[in-house]
């Protein structure tokens, strides 16, 4: 058996966890990459990956409505296009799905700097883990990840007579270990069948055997017998892998652990299946949500209140998730617009007189060689076409960044800037205005007031910004560096092709010509190129001069007949009844707050959207009851839910103090709402 370390190489953690997660990638996208490093440069993988964790998420709350991401390229081919559809990517996650990625950025995607790759697939990971793992809405943490899936492991192993299993690295070594038989035990309380293997035999030929069954019921190898030779295995890849086997066994429907799968005969260790079960199911147990009691009480107001309070609480909660999907797409929009200034003003600078002089400065060279070689066609020609190609060279690639800056704008100009103006914009402020014709039509007369940097009027700037003096400085210098080019030596190209003309014509050359024959092809082919340059500049010239665009003046027609919004008529009864069923009931404790809300609304709201008082009740804030008010505990975390039925934006909305010690701050509650709708 080999006694590798994972101090044989300081990389090796890199290429186990790169093949780790290589494989995770492949199972949920159902398609074949092999190397992050450049599978992942465009993209493309990237938003598959994410919208297929999105749909997984959904398929447990089929009433959930999650965002999908859709690339800004489908079919990219310039870095910069590659860029722009990694950076709307990182910006998805990180806004909308509240991913931590450390700060990484599209440069280290694009670039494939493996090491920053792999933490953000780790990130993404532990998102579709965390959601995918009982007691999700808790705040669940790698290091929690880790407890349950201990918590799983020695539960089963205890009954088998083996080793406590206390982490997911040396414990896991075949070198000290016997990982073979946890594994064999979790088969055995599963899968109550003979496993055609011995438990004393060869520990790696156990590992294969293992492998192969885990296979059969569509456990995806995500890793290999020899990651468990290690002295020290690689921790991320184990708890990936036995993630894998929790998610089969325990969190699927296949394998029910509430049935007695087997007959009365002992398993491959001789134990009865019926004592992993019962243990088994106290993880179960554990693992569930404590419900929270609720009583019934003399109702405490009068019918007509109780429709009332129905209609606050309801309107409460569709209002807050009005104001978190306005918040994250102003965010998004903010964030793209700044990513959109920093580009334009990037790529003015391709565009100085500085770059542009230098580029004219290059096509004198080349022409004068191409010239020189052509006027004197001796022996020298090969030596000297060289020469005005490798300068050549050095002018394709200047000629080649400009051409996709002026792809890029004039898409800039036709699309996103629509996108921005037309769509973003109008729709934000449609979304604004719904919240603000919600709240007032309960009587909540307060101007909802999102983060300054979030607020309309900041996110105009930033447009405004944008359009104006941003773009203006760009389309000024683009044109004066285009006429440039337009006058250099690329209008003198008919000149250049006289002088190979009358010298192919020269019949006393024809012996050099058929020896020089590839050279010259190739000496065309850059000419060729260059002519094509020359009508894409004068395309671009046009171009530059048309300030708006077809598609623009569509979008403007359709915002501008949109209805106007009016505010609904406040119902001030709405507000009034709850602030006096509340009165003197400053601070609630959970039950107290439960009992009220239950004994105020009517059964039938009760009973068909029970999931609006929970929801309603997480917005309100909490207090330590041993500290003074000022100690407010109300950490929010956005979600990207926009379903009115569905609870992963409240469930984000966390309470920090434990049910005994906290209370909740109906007057805190109240304040917000009346204080810019701040909840």
């Amino acid at each position: 058996m080999s006694h590798a370390t994972n101090q044989e190489g300081s990389n090796d953690w890199v290429a186990l966890q790169h093949k780790t997660m290589t494989r995770w990638i492949n199972s949920k996208i159902e398609e074949e990459i092999t190397d992050l490093q450049y599978d992942l440069s465009d993209g493309l993988v990237l938003v598959k990956l994410i919208n297929k964790i999105i749909v997984e998420i959904a398929d447990k709350n089929p009433q959930a409505k999650l965002y999908s991401l859709h690339p800004v390229y489908k079919k990219p081919t310039f870095m910069l296009q590659k860029y722009e559809n990694v950076n709307d990517f990182l910006q998805f996650v990180q806004v909308v799905l509240k991913i931590n990625i450390c700060n990484i950025s599209a440069d280290n995607i694009v670039e494939g700097n493996l090491k920053l790759i792999l933490g953000l697939i780790w990130s993404i990971f532990i998102f579709a883990t965390t959601n995918s793992m009982p007691s999700s809405s808790d705040g669940t943490s790698f290091v929690k990840v880790k407890q349950i899936l201990l918590e799983w492991v020695n539960l089963i192993v205890r009954k088998k007579g083996l080793n406590q299993v206390t982490n997911f690295d040396r414990d896991w070594s075949l070198e000290i270990n016997r990982p073979d038989l946890i594994f064999l035990g979790i088969l055995d309380y599963y899968l109550p069948i003979e496993v055609p293997v011995e438990p004393y035999s060869k520990r790696l030929q156990n590992m294969n055997k293992i492998f192969e069954i885990a296979k059969t019921v569509s456990i995806p190898q995500l890793a290999d017998s020899e990651d468990f030779t290690l002295f020290v295995p690689e921790e991320k890849c184990i708890v990936t892998y036995v993630l894998e086997w929790f998610k089969v066994f325990q969190l699927g429907t296949k394998f029910d652990s509430s049935k007695d799968n087997s007959t009365e005969t002992a398993g491959v260790f001789g134990v009865e299946n019926k004592d992993v079960v019962e243990t088994v199911n106290d993880l179960s147990e554990k693992l569930q949500e404590p419900c929270i009691p609720v009583h019934s009480p003399e109702p405490l107001n009068a019918k007509k209140n109780k429709v009332v309070l129905d209609r606050f609480i309801e309107t409460i909660v569709s209002s807050a998730r009005q104001k978190q999907k306005y918040e994250n797409k102003s965010l998004l929009l903010c964030n793209r617009t700044n990513m959109i200034i920093s580009k334009i003003v990037r790529n003015t600078y391709y565009f100085n007189d500085f770059s542009i002089d230098y580029l004219i400065d290059s096509l004198d060279e080349f022409f004068t060689m191409f010239s020189n070689a052509y006027n004197c066609m001796d022996g020298s020609f090969s030596s000297n076409i060289k020469k005005a190609l490798h300068r050549f060279a050095t002018i394709k690639i200047k000629f080649k960044i400009l051409i996709e800056i002026l792809e890029e704008f004039e898409s800039y100009r036709s699309d996103t800037k629509t996108m921005l103006m037309y769509n973003n914009l109008p729709e934000l402020k449609k979304i604004s205005m719904d919240i603000q014709n919600s709240l007032n039509s309960i009587g909540v007369t307060t101007v909802y007031k999102p983060p300054p940097s979030l607020s309309l009027s900041s996110c105009v700037d930033n447009i405004s910004e944008l359009t104006g003096s941003n773009e203006q400085k760009f389309v000024k210098l683009a044109k004066k560096g285009i006429k440039k080019l337009q006058t250099s030596p690329l209008k003198r190209i008919n000149d250049y092709l006289k002088i190979v003309e009358k010298n192919l014509n020269d019949a006393e050359q024809s012996d050099m010509h058929r020896a020089q024959r590839p050279m010259i092809v190739h000496s065309l082919d850059s000419i060729d190129y260059l002519i094509n340059i020359s009508h894409n500049l004068d395309y671009f010239s046009r171009n530059l001069e048309i300030n708006q665009s077809t598609s623009g003046l569509k979008s403007l027609l359709e915002s501008s007949i949109d209805s106007q919004h009016t505010l609904a008529e406040p119902n001030y009864n709405v507000y009034k009844a709850f602030k006096s069923i509340t009165s003197n009931r400053t601070h609630l404790s959970e039950a107290e707050l439960t009992n009220l809300l239950h004994a105020s609304v009517t059964h039938k709201f009760m009973n068909s959207k029970s999931n609006k008082v929970l929801s309603f009740m997480k917005l309100i804030p909490n207090i330590d009851l041993s500290t003074d008010r000022s100690d407010i505990s109300f950490a929010i975390s956005y979600a990207s839910d926009e379903s009115d039925d569905n609870n992963s934006l409240f469930d984000g909305l966390q309470k920090s103090k434990h049910n005994d010690d906290r209370a909740y701050d109906i007057g805190g509650f109240i304040e917000r709402l009346d204080n810019g709708f701040q909840i």
